[in-house]
């Protein structure tokens, strides 16, 4: 390890992220510092600091630090603008901890402290990993809701991980049991401010506003009216969304009997999707009406 003090700031905010800096701080057994933009943002850091910073949301501040720093960029392959002739050295990697292996732990891959660390956490790690690198199936893993039940930060979790004071398996039961209380309170809400139309054309319509968990939204309401009135033929859910200028109307549909072209319709809104499920955006400024002049 040189002998200059190291240094790795993070976005506190970004679960994939923070595992890299607090695993960084780990196996390096403290000697790089992890600091978060949270926390306070660029500390003061002497002349012939290392700074490993993960992510390019820092190039505002590589002009000024350059010139007495020698800096390692993570970067999601965005370019970063830098002196040319300055210490900066940008790696471009689809996730933080790939950048972690190649670059900071690269002369310790093989000792035992890392090795163990890697084998413990293989689980984690890979699923951080195919988070950062937008695999859908992972997105919804309970673990990324649990991360932010514990502590203020996902870093102070992980660091408590790494510690043994809590436990992978403990995150991911605290994540489901904190999804599955919002999916029930989302499915209670819908329900309850759903209706049931039968259009002149004798389509059974389900129609509800959902902010959330659309999916499941319609599932829900496809079993609830099913049970009460029999088959259905579609389900109907709308989303609101605000920019200050308009008003972003969202519709959902899902069609069950066949009886409804719901990809025509929403290809009339400029949406778009399949012959069971379609949706648009519709932009429109009607919430002016309800203001004063």
């Amino acid at each position: 390890m040189a002998s200059q003090k190291s240094w790795i700031y993070f976005v506190s905010s970004m679960p994939g992220e923070a595992l890299a800096a607090a695993a960084t701080y780990y196996c390096t057994q403290g000697q790089i510092t992890a600091c978060s933009l949270k926390i306070g943002g660029l500390i003061k850091v002497n002349k012939g600091d290392i700074l490993y910073m993960l992510g390019t949301y820092w190039k505002d501040q590589v002009h000024d630090l350059s010139a007495n720093h020698k800096i390692h960029i993570f970067s999601y392959g965005d370019d970063v603008e830098h002196d040319q002739n300055s210490d900066v050295k940008v790696h471009k990697f689809t996730n933080s901890i790939d950048f972690i292996r190649e670059v900071i732990l690269k002369d310790q891959l093989e000792t035992p402290l890392v090795q163990s660390f890697l084998k413990r956490h293989d689980e984690m790690i890979s699923l951080a990993m195919k988070r950062s690198k937008g695999n859908k199936k992972v997105i919804d893993h309970p673990f990324f809701t649990g991360i932010h039940q514990f502590y203020d930060t996902c870093y102070d979790t992980f660091e408590a991980i790494f510690k043994e004071e809590l436990s992978f398996a403990r995150v991911c039961e605290k994540g489901r049991d904190v999804i599955d209380s919002h999916i029930r309170m989302a499915m209670n809400r819908a329900r309850n401010n759903s209706c049931l139309i039968t259009t002149k054309n004798g389509i059974k319509v389900c129609v509800t506003n959902a902010p959330e968990l659309i999916n499941l939204t319609h599932n829900s309401l496809k079993e609830y009216y099913s049970g009460l009135n029999g088959d259905i033929d579609l389900t109907l859910t709308v989303q609101f969304s605000f920019n200050g200028k308009s008003i972003d109307i969202r519709p959902s549909y899902r069609s069950y009997t066949g009886k409804c072209n719901v990809v025509k319709l929403a290809e009339s809104m400029g949406g778009g999707g399949s012959n069971n499920s379609a949706g648009a955006s519709v932009k429109t400024d009607v919430l002016y009406q309800f203001l004063p002049d």
